[in-house]
C-alpha cells in the first residue's frame, strides 16, 4: 500500500508538470520529499491534502473529460493553422466566430477531418496579437485564446553596449551626487560622441539593471530583482531639475550617504526621503501653477486605470504600515477606498511621482541614439503590487529559486513567488504581459532574466530548503509567443531584440526556443575559459551578447587576480591573436580582451563601465541578503571624471572596435 501511494503521488505530479527527481549542478541526483511534493501540488491546485489522497486525485485527473477545444492555441503569423474541435454535431449548424483583439469579428466554418472529428481553419492573414475563437454549441460557448506571434524576434544590429547600474553613477565632482534617469542619456551621448567604429559596431546601447520601483523605506528591499512591480518605474531616479514644475529654479540633487574609505554604501532610506521631499515640492508647484500640464496630469490620473490602481496601492502600504498580506480582507482582496485604506494626498503623490518617472525614462530613451538595453527581472516582491493586483497569477506558499550546484551547495531561495502556470494562463498572463509592455515602451533590447523560467522553474515550498525543491513545467510555447508579440510591438511598432539570460542549468527546450526564435544567448568569457584546451577561450557565436561578466560576478580585475585564473594561457592566446597585453598588467589584458570580443562574430558586445578603471568590489553576491553591500556600492569615479579620462576612452575604443594602438600601460 505504501509503495502504491508513492507511485500515485509521482504519477499525479507528472500530470501537473512537476519533476520530483533531477540532477543538480554537481551531477548529484536529488529527490524531493513527500511533504515538499504535496505542498507544490496543493499550490498548483491539485485536490489533495495528504499522500493517501493521491490515488483519488489521480483518478479524478485521469477521468476528467478532455476539453472540446484547446484553451490556448499558438499560431505563427502568416501561416494560420487548424484548430481541432472534439464535437460531433454537424458543422453547418454550429456558428464559429474569430474575434480579434481590436473587436473585429469574422465568421469561420467547421470542417470535417479525414480521420474523424472537426477542425477550424484560422486564416493565414490573421494579424499578430491576442484573439479568440468562439464556437457556439447552444448549450455552451467554446473558447480558445489565439496567440498569433511572429516566427522570430526583431534582429538587433551589430552593436556594442556599456553596462552601468544607475545607482552607481554620480554626476557631481565631489562624488556624492545621486543618479537620475537623465544620466542614462548623458552616457549614451558620450558613447556616441566617442567616435565611429572601424568594425561595424556603430550602435551604442546603454545597458543597466532593472529600473523598477522597490521598497526603499519600509518594508526595506533594495534589490532591483525584487521590485514592487515589474510594470512601474522607480521614483528614486527622478530628476527634479528636469521637471517643468521646477521653473528653472536650482534644485539640489540628493547626496549619497557613505562611510569612509572603501566601505561606502548608498543609504536608500535617506535617498528616498530626500527625493520624496523634492517631488512633493514639485507637486505643490504644479497645483499652484495650474494650466495645461496640471490638466494633463489630472486627466491621466482619471483615465489611466493602471496609474490610479498603482497610486492607491502605494498609499495603502503607507496607511497600514505593512504589505498587503496583513491588510483587512476587502483591501487585501483588491478593493481600496479613499479615507479608509489610504489618504488621498498620499495617493496623489505616488501618481505624480510615477508620472514624472515615465516622462523621464521616455526622455532618456529618446536621447539615446541606439536606445536602452533594459533588464526584465524574473520575479517581484511577494508583498508588492503585482502579487496584489494579479494575485491569481502567482503561486501561494512557494518561492522561486535554484537547485544546489558547485557554487551554492545548498541551492538558492530567491524569496519571491513564481508565476502560477494555471492561474496565469487563466488570466491571459496578465502580469507577464503588463511587465513586457512596460519595458518594451522604451527598450531597444530587452534582457530576460533567467530565461529558462519560460519553460520551467525551480519551486521551493515555504519552510523547505532549496535542496527540497522541484522543477515545475510551464506552457513554454505560450510564454515565448507572448514575448514575441510584445517584442514585435515594442517602441510603437519599431520592435525590439531579445536577449535570454541562459546561464546555469538550461533545458534543451529553452536552447531550442532561443535559436528558433532569433533571441541572443549570453556568452560570458570567464565561463568560456577552457584551461589547457585549444583555443583557451571559446569564440562567441553570432547569435550572442558577449561580455566579460555580469552583475552577479566579481569585476574583471578581481577575477583576473584569482589564483585559479588561467592568466598565462589567456595572455598567450591574446598575443597570438595580435592583441598586445601583459599578464601582470590587468589593464592591458582587459583592453585586449575587449578588442578581441569586438572583433568577434557576437551580435552585441557589452562591457561593464566599472571595469574600465579596474574596480574590484562586486555589486552583488548571489545567495546573500542586501546587508551593507549588495546593490549599494557607488562607482569610485563620478560621471564627469569618467567622460574625460583618457584611459577610460581607450577602453571605450577597444569595445567599440576602433582600438588600433598598442598599449603597454598597466
Amino acid at each position: 500500500m505504501g509503495a502504491a501511494m508513492h507511485d500515485d503521488l509521482e504519477s499525479l505530479a507528472a500530470c501537473w508538470g512537476v519533476t520530483r527527481s533531477y540532477h543538480d549542478g554537481t551531477g548529484r541526483e536529488r529527490r524531493a520529499s513527500d511533504d515538499a511534493l504535496l505542498a507544490v501540488l496543493r499550490s498548483l491546485g491539485a485536490p489533495l491534502e495528504r499522500i493517501d489522497d493521491a490515488a483519488d486525485a489521480l483518478r479524478a485527473h485521469s477521468g476528467a473529460a478532455a476539453p472540446a477545444i484547446a484553451a490556448v492555441t499558438c499560431l505563427q503569423s502568416g501561416k494560420g493553422g487548424a484548430i481541432a474541435v472534439r464535437e460531433g454535431t454537424a458543422p453547418a449548424r454550429i456558428p464559429v466566430v474569430l474575434r480579434l483583439e481590436d473587436g473585429q469579428t469574422f465568421r469561420l466554418a467547421l470542417q470535417e477531418q479525414a480521420g474523424g472529428g472537426l477542425r477550424v481553419d484560422v486564416p493565414a492573414d490573421t494579424p499578430i496579437g491576442y484573439h479568440s475563437l468562439e464556437i457556439d454549441l447552444g448549450r455552451e460557448l467554446l473558447k480558445s485564446r489565439l496567440l498569433v506571434a511572429p516566427a522570430r524576434f526583431p534582429a538587433p544590429p551589430r552593436s556594442w553596449a556599456l553596462f552601468a547600474p544607475l545607482y552607481g553613477i554620480d554626476r557631481g565632482s565631489d562624488g556624492h551626487d545621486f543618479a537620475c534617469y537623465g544620466d542614462l542619456a548623458v552616457l549614451a551621448q558620450w558613447m556616441t560622441a566617442s567616435g565611429a567604429s572601424s568594425t561595424g559596431r556603430d550602435g551604442a546601447l546603454v545597458a543597466t539593471l532593472p529600473l523598477l520601483a522597490c521598497f526603499f523605506e519600509e518594508p526595506f528591499e533594495p534589490s532591483p530583482y525584487s521590485p514592487i512591480s515589474r510594470a512601474f518605474w522607480s521614483e528614486l531616479y527622478v530628476d527634479p531639475a528636469c521637471a517643468p514644475e521646477c521653473g528653472g529654479r536650482p534644485q539640489s540633487r540628493p547626496h549619497r550617504n557613505s562611510h569612509a574609505g572603501d566601505a561606502r554604501r548608498i543609504d536608500y532610506r535617506v535617498q528616498m526621503r530626500l527625493r520624496r521631499a523634492q517631488i512633493e515640492q514639485l507637486l505643490i508647484a504644479l497645483d499652484s501653477t495650474g494650466g495645461a500640464r496640471l490638466d494633463a496630469f489630472e486627466r491621466d490620473l482619471i483615465r489611466d486605470e493602471d496609474l490610479s490602481s498603482w497610486a492607491s496601492f502605494r498609499a495603502a502600504v503607507e496607511h497600514y504600515g505593512c504589505t498587503w498580506e496583513r491588510w483587512p480582507s476587502p483591501a487585501r482582496a483588491g478593493t481600496l477606498e479613499a479615507g479608509l485604506d489610504f489618504e488621498a494626498s498620499t495617493r496623489r503623490y505616488h501618481a505624480y511621482a510615477q508620472w514624472l518617472a515615465r516622462e523621464q525614462v521616455a526622455a532618456a530613451a529618446g536621447a539615446s541614439p541606439a536606445g536602452l538595453l533594459l533588464d526584465l527581472p524574473l520575479g517581484c516582491h511577494g508583498g508588492g503590487y503585482d502579487t496584489w493586483r494579479y494575485a491569481g497569477d502567482f503561486a501561494p506558499g512557494i518561492s522561486a529559486g535554484a537547485p544546489p550546484d558547485a557554487l551554492f551547495e545548498g541551492g538558492q531561495n530567491w524569496a519571491f513567488p513564481p508565476l502560477h502556470p494555471v492561474g496565469a494562463r487563466q488570466s491571459g498572463y496578465a502580469a507577464f504581459r503588463a511587465a513586457l509592455r512596460h519595458h518594451f515602451l522604451h527598450a531597444s533590447v530587452l534582457r530576460i532574466d533567467h530565461v529558462m523560467g519560460l519553460d520551467r522553474l525551480f519551486w521551493i515550498p515555504d519552510g523547505s530548503t532549496a535542496a527540497d525543491g522541484v522543477y515545475v513545467r510551464y506552457h513554454g510555447e505560450e510564454l515565448w509567443s507572448i514575448l514575441a508579440i510584445e517584442a514585435a510591438r515594442a517602441r510603437a511598432g519599431r520592435g525590439a531584440a531579445v536577449v535570454g539570460e541562459d546561464l546555469g542549468t538550461v533545458p534543451d527546450a529553452t536552447r531550442s526556443e532561443i535559436a528558433a526564435r532569433g533571441a541572443l544567448r549570453m556568452h560570458i568569457v570567464p565561463f568560456e575559459c577552457r584551461g589547457h584546451a585549444e583555443p583557451v577561450l571559446a569564440a562567441p557565436p553570432v547569435s550572442s551578447l558577449a561580455s566579460l561578466g555580469t552583475h552577479d560576478m566579481e569585476p574583471f580585475a578581481a577575477w583576473w587576480e584569482r589564483p585559479d585564473t588561467a592568466r598565462e594561457l589567456i595572455a598567450n592566446f591574446l598575443r597570438r591573436a595580435g592583441r598586445d597585453c601583459r599578464e601582470d598588467a590587468p589593464g592591458t589584458v582587459l583592453r585586449a580582451l575587449l578588442a578581441w570580443l569586438s572583433a568577434s562574430d557576437a551580435t552585441i558586445v557589452s562591457a561593464n563601465l566599472e571595469d574600465f578603471w579596474l574596480e574590484r568590489a562586486r555589486q552583488n553576491l548571489p545567495g546573500t541578503a542586501a546587508g551593507d553591500s549588495n546593490w549599494q556600492r557607488p562607482f569610485a569615479r563620478c560621471l564627469a571624471d569618467i567622460t574625460t579620462d583618457r584611459d577610460v576612452a581607450a577602453m571605450l575604443a577597444a569595445v567599440r572596435g576602433s582600438d588600433t594602438a598598442a598599449d603597454t600601460s598597466p
